[in-house]
């Protein structure tokens, strides 16, 4: 209805182009009481919510996400593990 769909299907295809499936996961969440601010985006490491997400905002996402990830998954990503 808001679009979720849409944005959870953008972000499995870019974290897929950019070889990131081993690091990072995305899963849908269903309802969390906030459909009037959707589609939401919860973000973690970093416990970051984002509100009225749409696919503009998916690679920000993703590179927020990594800067903000465990020294150890910077690692796995700069020996392309």
């Amino acid at each position: 209805r808001f679009g979720g769909e849409k944005v959870l299907a953008q972000l499995k295809k870019r974290i897929k182009e950019r070889k990131l499936q081993d690091v990072v996961r995305v899963y849908p969440s269903g309802c969390i009481d906030k459909c009037s601010k959707g589609p939401n985006v919860l973000v973690f490491p970093g416990s970051v919510w984002a509100c009225k997400v749409d696919g503009h905002d998916v690679d920000t996402l993703i590179d927020d996400a990594l800067a903000r990830a465990a020294p150890a998954v910077c690692d796995q990503l700069a020996r392309g593990v």
